[in-house]
């Protein structure tokens, strides 16, 4: 496998990173509605999601953000 090859995305990783990325962006835009990238739904605030893909992806922005707070109040105490 060549140097190229190796970094090349297939598209079906592409898709999945853009509807990850489209879910992120409502997020940090603070919506009372989020619009399933996933499933199509909608899904308005205090109410369950719609699938349970949009539940992990959304944990999974949460816990990555959560995390960047984490490094950047160590590297404060740390230097």
């Amino acid at each position: 496998m060549s140097e190229v090859d190796r970094w090349k995305i297939s598209p079906e990783e592409l898709e999945s990173r853009q509807k990850l990325k489209k879910v992120k962006e409502q997020i940090e835009a603070r919506p009372t509605s989020l619009e399933c990238p996933y499933c199509g739904g909608l899904n308005a605030e205090g109410l369950p999601f719609c699938c349970d893909t949009l539940r992990h992806a959304v944990i999974a922005i949460l816990t990555g953000k959560r995390m960047e707070k984490i490094q950047e109040a160590q590297s404060r105490y740390v230097n």
